[in-house]
């Protein structure tokens, strides 16, 4: 029995891990190259496949879709609905005006075809390189953080609309800020501000808020970084309960 057992064990691990190699293939290999731009990312899984996942999708004119999702629940039902969602935006998002009308046109295409009861978060915003001029909209996602250089501030970008693939009526409202030169766009799921220590207390967006003040004149990817090494810090030697992925994008 423990022979069986340990062979069925040995078979999961493989589908697992063959799973997480067919869900890497849908993520993006490298970043968006925008002159005046860098854009750094992390993405970890909290079961070796997950619901999070993010998106660089070229548009006309030279602009960049920038997307970061999270599908509820884990594992392997959460990375089978992350490819499907992740197929819908992006045939809407090529076809679509703007954010909003992407997620609305993405929502009716998951509200038709869901019988699995999942639902998915998600933040897409359309950025010019040229102008900096960032349109974005967002489905009950964690609300980015824009961090304004100059005024050293950190601004939640947080227009109304629910969750895709549940009801028709989403609530989606499209807004539009500009980002400067030293500006920044922090996106990010609730693995990073839902993370606990060995006192069960979360790390929270007052303590990121804190991490990203404190390095918000450096580098995207050296922002990142501290925002990693302070999220283990505080969590310690936990296993992750949840995916973590971020996405910082700056203007330098």
């Amino acid at each position: 029995q423990l022979y069986e057992q340990t062979l069925v064990q040995q078979r999961l691990e493989r589908e697992i891990e063959l799973a997480r190699e067919i869900q890497t293939t849908f993520l993006p290999d490298t970043t968006p190259m925008l002159e005046g731009w860098r854009v750094a990312i992390e993405w970890r899984a909290a079961r070796g496949v997950g619901g999070d996942y993010y998106d660089f999708i070229p548009l006309e004119d030279g602009r960049w879709g920038l997307l970061i999702a999270d599908v509820s629940d884990k594992g392997v039902g959460a990375a089978l609905y992350m490819a499907l969602s992740r197929t819908v935006i992006r045939a809407a998002a090529l076809d679509a005006r703007g954010p909003a009308e992407t997620l609305e046109r993405a929502n009716r295409v998951l509200v038709g075809d869901n019988r699995s009861g999942m639902f998915v978060t998600l933040f897409y915003a359309v950025l010019d390189p040229q102008t900096g001029a960032l349109c974005y909209a967002r489905a009950g996602h964690n609300p980015p953080l824009w961090v304004r250089g100059a005024q050293r501030q950190v601004q939640p970008l947080c227009p109304p609309g629910v969750i895709l693939g549940v009801t028709e009526d989403v609530g989606i409202v499209e807004e539009s800020i500009t980002l400067a030169p030293r500006d920044a766009l922090v996106m990010y799921t609730d693995g990073v501000t839902d993370a606990v220590d060995d006192g069960d207390r979360e790390f929270g967006e007052e303590r990121l808020r804190s991490v990203i003040l404190d390095h918000a004149r450096e580098s995207a990817q050296s922002l990142l970084d501290h925002l990693v090494d302070a999220l283990a810090d505080f969590t310690g030697a936990a296993e992750p309960a949840d995916d973590v992925t971020c996405v910082v994008v700056k203007r330098l």
